[in-house]
Formats: structure tokens, sequence, C-alpha cells
């Protein structure tokens, strides 16, 4: 599974955040959020919820390629 990074830096647009709110937002560390777009992690379940927490009225699979 692979995030679109593409999708995700849009949105952070939308909703106004940057790197460190939207991880915070998330619930994880920022470093795991930047290895996860830049491909080098796997999206886990943390990352999944939450995209889901910073992101609640978007799609899930706007985010992922699986």
């Amino acid at each position: 599974m692979k995030v679109r990074k593409d999708e995700f830096l849009k949105n952070m647009n939308v909703y106004n955040l940057n790197f460190s709110e939207a991880a915070e937002k998330m619930q994880i560390s920022r470093s795991y959020l930047w290895e996860v777009l830049e491909g080098k992690k796997q999206p886990g379940n943390k990352f999944i919820f939450g995209l889901k927490l910073v992101f609640p009225n978007e799609p899930m699979e706007n985010f992922l390629e699986i």
C-alpha cells in the first residue's frame, strides 16, 4: 500500500495545515509522516486512522493506492 503524496499535500493546503499540524492531528510523529509520504515506510493502521482524524470528510481511497 502506498500513500498518494500529491493528494495528501493538496488536502493539507485545503485544510490549511503544515506538516507539524497534520502529524499532531494524526497522532503520529512528523518523521513517520515524512517517511510514509516519501515511500520509505508503509502506512500502518495508526497512519490510516490518522488520515480519518485529520481529513474526516475525505474518502480514504483518495489517499491510498493498494
